[in-house]
């Protein structure tokens, strides 16, 4: 009995000095103090460095608020100087155009900065006028394939633009109402009328030219020449050509090349 009771005191006392274990409820309660300080600690620090951040815009704003604005007023008056230079400049090139053209005076003046790319494009249509001269003298140079290329990319280009023009037209076309369409073809049909009237009077016009002004030279091709396809124009003849070419060209949307209309 004395052992059992001795036992019992020690696990009493083993059971005082350990501490008591929390409810729900209290662990919970721990929690949400725990977590009010951390917000707390947190909201303080972001107001202390939020604090931070203006006092330092403040004292960047008051150290560059004057050299900003003294600043502001120099590039003023450096764009100020410049438009004025640009002002006299712009009436200087005026009167020289003018004294130079007299019958271009009070029409509009554009001036534009020239670049590389102007040069290079220089270089370009010499090359292309170059080769459009050999073409026509039946010389196959690398200028005259370079002219041949560029043409075939126009062609190219139009053939495309043509499909463009036709589908807008078409869209068109598919919004009117009958009355309109009917409106719409014989308007079409009177343009092309005129075109047609006039396509012919300046032909004739052009034939009577040339028979009065520019006969025909008589070209002597051998046949090894006619079999290879050589084509000799003379002077006479390519002066028809172009002749008839620039009648042709004048023609509001008709145009036929002097090379074309030569060798037809």
């Amino acid at each position: 009995a004395l052992q059992a009771l001795q036992q019992k005191q020690e696990t009493l006392a083993q059971a005082a000095s350990q501490p008591s274990m929390p409810s729900v409820a209290e662990q919970a309660r721990i929690e949400a103090i725990q977590k009010a300080k951390m917000n707390q600690i947190s909201a303080t620090e972001a107001q202390a460095a939020a604090k931070d951040v203006m006092d330092t815009y403040k004292q960047l704003e008051q150290d560059l608020a004057m050299p900003l604005a003294e600043k502001t007023s120099h590039l003023k008056d450096e764009r100020l100087k410049l438009m004025r230079r640009i002002s006299t400049l712009t009436k200087e090139a005026r009167a020289a155009y003018d004294a130079l053209y007299p019958d271009m005076v009070n029409r509009p003046l554009i001036i534009v900065a020239k670049s590389p790319d102007d040069d290079m494009r220089a270089v370009a249509n010499r090359i292309d006028a170059q080769g459009s001269l050999d073409e026509l003298q039946g010389i196959m140079s690398p200028c005259a394939q370079f002219h041949n290329e560029r043409e075939a990319e126009k062609k190219e280009l139009q053939i495309v633009q043509s499909m463009n023009n036709l589908d807008e037209e078409s869209r068109a076309l598919s919004r009117m109402s009958p009355e309109e369409r009917l409106t719409y073809d014989r308007n079409m049909a009177e343009e092309y009328g005129f075109k047609k009237e006039q396509l012919a009077t300046n032909i004739k016009q052009a034939g009577k030219i040339n028979r009065n002004t520019y006969p025909f030279e008589a070209i002597n091709i051998s046949p090894t020449e006619r079999q290879a396809g050589i084509h000799r124009p003379t002077v006479l003849g390519t002066a028809v050509s172009g002749l008839l070419g620039g009648l042709l060209g004048a023609v509001p949307g008709v145009g036929a090349s002097p090379i074309t209309v030569g060798r037809v």
